[in-house]
């Protein structure tokens, strides 16, 4: 009978990580995105009254820097 070298087991001594798809991650980040966008375009106009256009300018800065953000978040845990 022969006898397993020490320390063999059948749980491995280390576990890979598990990530979720890059695509999926994406279009969830995109989509998470596009409805903080839409939230931003109907209340910020009501909360900057007299000055609405610079709400919409805001709710697209806004949008822009969280869909940049996401994808910069999603590039660096890839890489």
């Amino acid at each position: 009978m022969q006898v397993p070298p020490i320390g063999d087991r059948d749980i491995p001594a280390r576990i890979p990580l598990l990530y979720m798809n890059l695509r999926v991650l994406e279009v969830l980040a995109g989509l998470g995105s596009l409805a903080l966008f839409i939230a931003l375009l109907v209340m910020l106009p009501g909360l900057m009254a007299g000055i609405e256009g610079a709400a919409y300018v805001l709710a697209l800065v806004i949008f822009i820097a969280a869909l940049s953000m996401a994808g910069y978040t999603i590039d660096k845990m890839v890489a």
